[in-house]
C-alpha cells in the first residue's frame, strides 16, 4: 500500500545526514528531467486522441450530414446508430471484462491520491489504455460526455508508471530520490505490479560496521530498513509527480498552463510547497508549447527568425471582437446573481448525479462485492465479481444509451416544426442595439449622421467579430473622407451633393475598387432583404444596403461547424449546435460580436437535450466525465442569461460574455474550484475584459454551492468510499472527542512473534497493519487508579485477577511486510516456534494522540501530513485504539451517529442486562474493521 508517513530509524537520519549540496542539486535536476519526459508523454496522448476523435468525429457527422440532405432520412439514421455502437462497443467490453476500474471519470481517484489515500495505488499500463481506448470511442460515438477527468487520471498513472521505471534503473533512481546509501530496490508485490530486483552483486548494503563486515542477519535488517525508507522516498515521487501529471493533462487540454497550476494548487494544498509550485510552472508551460505549436498555425513560425506565440492564436476559443466593455455596478450585481443561480443549480445537479451513481452501482456494477487479498489488506474493495448476467447488462445499457443519443442527434435538429434556416444578416442585426447610430436603415444617410457613427467607432467600437468590424470601420471612414471629408461645416450635406464619386458601392462587384476586401451581400439579396426607403445617391451607387453587412463563419474559424442550407444563403441553428464535436460546441456558444447566432427556441431544446442526455450517460460503463458537458450547460444557460437582458435592455451586453460567465459559474458551483476556473476561463479565450465579472460570479456561485454541501467530485468520492478529508473537518468532530471514533478492537504484535502466530493473524485478520507494542503489566491498584473507558481488546493477551496487561505503542508494521518475513521464514525453513524480529521491518516512534483529544485536531494531522492512521493513547501512554481515515469521513460519521443515537433510545427504553450485552456486541462488532 502506499503510505506517505516518513519512517522513523537509523538508516533515515544516515540517508539526510550524508545529502551533500550536490546530491540535493542532482535530485532537483533528476526531477526536472522526470518531469520533462512525462510532459512530453502526456502532450503526444493527448495530441493523438485529439486529432483521432476530432477527425472520426467530423467524419461520422459529415456523413450523418451528408445521408440527410441528400433524403436518405432512414439511412441516416441507421448510420448514426451504427457508427455509434461501433464507437462504444469494444471499449465497453474493455471496461467490463478486462479493466473494471476503469469507469467514471478518475478525476475523484486524483484527487483523493493528492489528498493521501491509496486511491491510485492500482494504476497500471492496463488500466490506462482500457481508458483510453474508452475516451476515443465515447467521443466518436457523440455521446454527451467529455474527456478532461480521464485525461487527468491518465496523466498521473503515467507519472507513477514512470517514476516506477525510475525505480528499477538504480543511477537514475539515486539520482531522482537523493540516494546516498546502497538502498536496493524495493521488492514488495503489494505495493508495485511487477516484482522489482534487487541490485546485483553482494548482499553488503550499507557496508562495513564499526567492528569489520557485519554478519548475514544484521545486513538483513538493514536492508529491511533500507526498503522501508525506499519505500517512502518513492511513495514522496508517486505523489509529487502525480501532481505533475494531473496539472500537465489539464494544462494540455484547455491549452492553460496556469489553470492546470491553480488545479493542483486548490486539490494539493495540504502539503503543497513552493518547490512544487515551480515544478508545475516548469511542467504545465512545456506541456501547453508542444500542443500550442503542434495544434495551431503558430508553427509555421518555426522556420523564421522571430518566433513569437501569440495569446490569441494559442488560445482554445479565441474571442476575435472589437468590443469595449465598461464594468457597471448593476452588472456586477447580476453577475452576483447568476453566481448564486448556478452555485444552486448546480449542488442540484450534484444531487442528481449522486443518485444516479448510486442506482447504477446498486443495481449494475455493485451487485456483489469480494475482497480479494490485495484488495482486503489495502482496504480498497476489489473490482466488481465479473457475473456474465450483469456485464451483458452494463454493455446493453450502453449501446441502448447510444442508440437513443444517434436518434436524438439526428432527428431532433431536423424536425422542420423545430429548426428553419435563418438568414446570415440576424447575426450582426444587434447593431441596430449596439450602435443605433451607425444603422443607416434608420438614420439619414448624410454626413452628420457619419461622422457620429465614425467618432463612436474609434472611441467604443461595433460589438462586431473583429474582421468584420475593420471591414465595417474601414468602409465609414473611407466614404466620409471622399463624401464628407471636405464639406466643411455644413455636415447636413447629404452624399447625393458630392460630386466625384470614386468609391464604389459593395453591392456591385468591381475589381477597381479602392475599399479593402468586404464581406457583403449580393445585389439580389440586397433587394429582398431591405427595409424601409432605398437612399441611393444621385452621383453614386452607395446606398443604405451597403451597410448591412453579412456574416461570414469563416472570420471565426467556424465555417465547418455552421450547417448551411444548399444555395449556402442561410443556416440551421441546431443542426450547427448537435452536429458538432463537443469542443467546437463549446466554440459556437462563446461566440462574440455575433449576438443573435442562436435564437432562444434553439437554446432551449438544445440545454434541454444536453441536460438529460449527459445525466443519462453519467457513471456507465465508459470513462464519462462531467467537465464539458458542465461547461456547456453552463455556456447555454449564460447566453439566454444575455439574450434575455438584452431583451429588457437592448444591446447591454454581448450573449457570448454572458455564456462564459454562466460556463464558469456552473463549474465552479459543481466542483467547488474558483482559481483554476477562473484561469482556465481566461485562458481559453485569451480575453481579460471580464476578469472582474468572472471573478464575482465564479467565487459567489463556488459560496453558496459550499455552503449547501460537497462538490460533485467529492460526492462522487463519498459514494466510492475513498477517505478523501476535505479542507475543512465535519462540524461532529469539533464537538467529539477522540476516543468516540477511534476502533478499539486492535490486533497487537510484539517485538518478537513466532512464526505460527503470525501466519494464523495474517489468515485471519483483515488489518492493513499492526502496531508494534511493549507489553506492560500493571497491578490492579494502578490499573483501578488509571482505568479509561476505551481500553484496547487483544484477543492474544490474558489478564489475571491482579495484573492486567497494558501495550504501549512503539511502532506499526503494514501487513506485506509480515508477509515478506513469513516468506523468507519458508525460505529458510524455520519451524513454527521460532521467533521472528517484527521490529526490523517495522516503523518505530508513530504519531500518538490522546484518547480526550478534540477530534478535529486528529483531522488537522491527517490533512496537513497525509496520514492513513494515529494511535490513541491514554493518560499513561497505554494503546486505548487507532484512528484511520474512514473514522473522520462525514457521512460515516453522521451514520455512526444516529446508529449511537438509535441504539441509546433502544437501551432506554429496554435497560435490561441482556439487551445491553447485546448492544456493547453489536457495537464493538461494527467497530472491528481496520481500514485504510
Amino acid at each position: 500500500m502506499i503510505d506517505f508517513e516518513e519512517p522513523d530509524h537509523s538508516v533515515l537520519r544516515l540517508h539526510y545526514s550524508k545529502q551533500t549540496k550536490i546530491v540535493k542539486l542532482g535530485l532537483e535536476a533528476g526531477h526536472y528531467i522526470l518531469s520533462f519526459v512525462m510532459t512530453i508523454v502526456i502532450s503526444l496522448l493527448f495530441l493523438g486522441l485529439s486529432y483521432s476523435t476530432e477527425k472520426l468525429s467530423e467524419k461520422r457527422l459529415d456523413r450523418i450530414q451528408e445521408l440527410w440532405e441528400s433524403g436518405e432520412h432512414g439511412s441516416a439514421t441507421l448510420f448514426a446508430i451504427g457508427s455509434s455502437l461501433a464507437a462504444v462497443i469494444i471499449p465497453t467490453c474493455l471496461v467490463v471484462f478486462v479493466e473494471p476500474s476503469a469507469i467514471g471519470s478518475g478525476m475523484t481517484d486524483v484527487i483523493a491520491f493528492l489528498n493521501g489515500a491509496s486511491a491510485l495505488q492500482g494504476i497500471s499500463l492496463r488500466v490506462i489504455v482500457v481508458k483510453y481506448l474508452g475516451i476515443i470511442g465515447l467521443v466518436t460515438a457523440g455521446l454527451f460526455s467529455g474527456i478532461d477527468g480521464p485525461m487527468c487520471q491518465i496523466g498521473a498513472g503515467i507519472a507513477m508508471i514512470l517514476v516506477r521505471g525510475a525505480t528499477n534503473w538504480v543511477p537514475f533512481r539515486k539520482l531522482i530520490y537523493g540516494e546516498t546509501l546502497d538502498l536496493g530496490l524495493v521488492d514488495d508485490k503489494s505495493d508495485v505490479a511487477t516484482k522489482l530486483k534487487a541490485n546485483v552483486g553482494s548482499d553488503k548494503v550499507f557496508g562495513d560496521t564499526e567492528d569489520g563486515d557485519a554478519d548475514g542477519n544484521t545486513q538483513r535488517v538493514r536492508k529491511r530498513l533500507g526498503d522501508s525508507l525506499l519505500g517512502f522516498l518513492r511513495n514522496t515521487n508517486y505523489r509529487l509527480f502525480a501532481t505533475i501529471g494531473a496539472a500537465v493533462a489539464l494544462s494540455v487540454i484547455f491549452h492553460a498552463p496556469i489553470g492546470g497550476v491553480l488545479f493542483a494548487v486548490e486539490e494539493a494544498s495540504s502539503f503543497f510547497e513552493l518547490a512544487l509550485l515551480i515544478k508545475l510552472i516548469f511542467a504545465t508551460t512545456i506541456g501547453f508549447l508542444i500542443v500550442a505549436y503542434t495544434q495551431f498555425s503558430i508553427s509555421q513560425h518555426l522556420s523564421t527568425n522571430n518566433i513569437y506565440l501569440d495569446s490569441m492564436d494559442s488560445a482554445l476559443f479565441p474571442i476575435k471582437t472589437n468590443c469595449e466593455f465598461k464594468l457597471r455596478i448593476p452588472m456586477i450585481l447580476s453577475y452576483a446573481a447568476i453566481g448564486i443561480f448556478a452555485g444552486l443549480f448546480g449542488q442540484f445537479l450534484n444531487l442528481v448525479l449522486s443518485h444516479i451513481q448510486k442506482i447504477r452501482q446498486k443495481y449494475l456494477i455493485e451487485v456483489e462485492s469480494l475482497r480479494e487479498k490485495k484488495g482486503t489488506k489495502s482496504g480498497i474493495i476489489s473490482s466488481p465479481v465479473k457475473n456474465k448476467l450483469n456485464s451483458f447488462l452494463r454493455i446493453f445499457e450502453v449501446c441502448l444509451i447510444a442508440i437513443i443519443t444517434a436518434i436524438v442527434v439526428t432527428w431532433i435538429p431536423t424536425a422542420e416544426s423545430l429548426e428553419t434556416c435563418s438568414s446570415y444578416t440576424i447575426p450582426l442585426g444587434h447593431i441596430s442595439s449596439v450602435r443605433p447610430e451607425c444603422d443607416f436603415k434608420a438614420v439619414a444617410l448624410t454626413c452628420a449622421n457619419l461622422e457620429v457613427c465614425k467618432n463612436l467607432l474609434l472611441s467604443d467600437g461595433i460589438c462586431y467579430p473583429s474582421e468584420t468590424a475593420l471591414e465595417f470601420n474601414n468602409f465609414v471612414e473611407e466614404v466620409y473622407v471622399e463624401f464628407c471629408a471636405t464639406v466643411g461645416q455644413n455636415n447636413e450635406t447629404s452624399f447625393s451633393e458630392r460630386a466625384t464619386v470614386t468609391v464604389v458601392s459593395r453591392s456591385v462587384s468591381s475589381v477597381e475598387t479602392p475599399l479593402r476586401r468586404r464581406v457583403f451581400l449580393t445585389a439580389a439579396e440586397s433587394t429582398l432583404e431591405t427595409t424601409g426607403t432605398n437612399r441611393t445617391l444621385t452621383n453614386s451607387n452607395i446606398t443604405t444596403e451597403d451597410f448591412a453587412f453579412k456574416f461570414d463563419p469563416e472570420v471565426l474559424e467556424i465555417g465547418e461547424n455552421i450547417v448551411e442550407n444548399t444555395e449556402g444563403k442561410c443556416y440551421y441553428q441546431m443542426r450547427s449546435l448537435f452536429w458538432s464535436p463537443p469542443e467546437r460546441q463549446l466554440k459556437l456558444l462563446l461566440l462574440r460580436g455575433v449576438y443573435d447566432i442562436w435564437d432562444v427556441k434553439s437554446l432551449v431544446i438544445f440545454l434541454i437535450i444536453y441536460l438529460l442526455m449527459s445525466c443519462l450517460t453519467y457513471y456507465i460503463a465508459l470513462p464519462t466525465d462531467l467537465v464539458v458537458p458542465n461547461l456547456i450547460i453552463g455556456a447555454i444557460a449564460g447566453r439566454l442569461v444575455g439574450i434575455s437582458i438584452n431583451t429588457i435592455n437592448p444591446g447591454f451586453v454581448d450573449p457570448g460574455a454572458t455564456a462564459l460567465i454562466g460556463m464558469t459559474s456552473l463549474w465552479s458551483g459543481t466542483s467547488g474550484l474558483v482559481l483554476t476556473v477562473i484561469a482556465v476561463a481566461l485562458e481559453l479565450t485569451g480575453d481579460f475584459s471580464f476578469l472582474p465579472a468572472l471573478i464575482v460570479a465564479s467565487f459567489t456561485s463556488a459560496w453558496v454551492s459550499k455552503i449547501i454541501g460537497p462538490s460533485l467530485y467529492h460526492v462522487e468520492m463519498e459514494n466510492n468510499g475513498a477517505p478523501y478529508l476535505p479542507e475543512e473537518p465535519a462540524n461532529l468532530l469539533r464537538t467529539t472527542t477522540t476516543d468516540k471514533i477511534m476502533s478499539r478492537h486492535i490486533i497487537v504484535l510484539e517485538t518478537r512473534e513466532t512464526v505460527a502466530r503470525l501466519k494464523t493473524i495474517l489468515e485471519s485478520a483483515s488489518h492493513t497493519g499492526f502496531p508494534i507494542v511493549e507489553k506492560v503489566r500493571v497491578s490492579e491498584n494502578d490499573h483501578n487508579q488509571h482505568s479509561t473507558t476505551g481500553s484496547v481488546e487483544h484477543q492474544y493477551g490474558q489478564s489475571t485477577s491482579n495484573i492486567h496487561i497494558k501495550y504501549r505503542p512503539i511502532g506499526f508494521v503494514l501487513w506485506n511486510r509480515l508477509e515478506e518475513l513469513l516468506k523468507e521464514a519458508d525460505e529458510r525453513e524455520f519451524p513454527d516456534n521460532h521467533l521472528l524480529d517484527i521490529e526490523a521491518v517495522s516503523a518505530s516512534n508513530p504519531l500518538t494522540v490522546r484518547n480526550d483529544a478534540t477530534a478535529s485536531k486528529v483531522f488537522t494531522l491527517f490533512r496537513q501530513l497525509g496520514l492513513k492512521r494515529v494511535f490513541v493513547v491514554d493518560d499513561d501512554g497505554f494503546l486505548v485504539g487507532v484512528v484511520v481515515r474512514h473514522d473522520l469521513i462525514r457521512p460515516i460519521l453522521e451514520k455512526e451517529t444516529k446508529e449511537e443515537e438509535e441504539e441509546e433510545r433502544e437501551r432506554q427504553s429496554d435497560p435490561s442486562d441482556l439487551k445491553e450485552l447485546a448492544r456493547l456486541i453489536t457495537q464493538r462488532a461494527k467497530k472491528a474493521v481496520f481500514v485504510d
